[in-house]
């Protein structure tokens, strides 16, 4: 995923597809996807890891631990690769979130690790 992250801000800020007026997302340059569409995905698989997926994914804790720290690193290698005041909004934001689940300790401990190791791209 980090690739195809890197692909689309290689590109420059031009439309996706300017011929398709009607959907929303058809303006959007990849910069836009990464924030509105890559980066939700990534978050919500840290959370439980088969979420969205049903029984796509096996059900055992290690694969749902091994699908959350692969979009760990993942997150974290994007929100290096995106502007500062959009890593606050997109990013941090939804750790946050995470970090403030009453329901499920494990999201907690994730949201704990990925914020000590979003230091150094949030800066001080």
């Amino acid at each position: 995923m980090v690739c195809f992250a890197k692909l689309l801000l290689s590109e420059p800020d031009a439309s996706t597809n300017s011929d398709a007026v009607d959907d929303d997302r058809a303006s959007s340059t990849p910069y836009e996807c990464v924030l509105s569409e890559l980066i939700p995905l990534l978050t919500s698989l840290l959370g439980c890891g088969s979420v969205g997926f049903g029984s796509a994914l096996p059900t055992c804790q290690n694969s749902s631990t091994a699908l959350s720290e692969a979009a760990s690193e993942a997150l974290l290698e994007v929100a290096a690769l995106i502007q500062p005041q959009h890593v606050g909004e997109t990013v941090l934001r939804e750790v946050l979130c995470l970090a403030h689940d009453n329901e499920v300790e494990e999201n907690r401990v994730v949201a704990t690790l990925v914020l000590g190791s979003l230091a150094p791209v949030l800066g001080a």
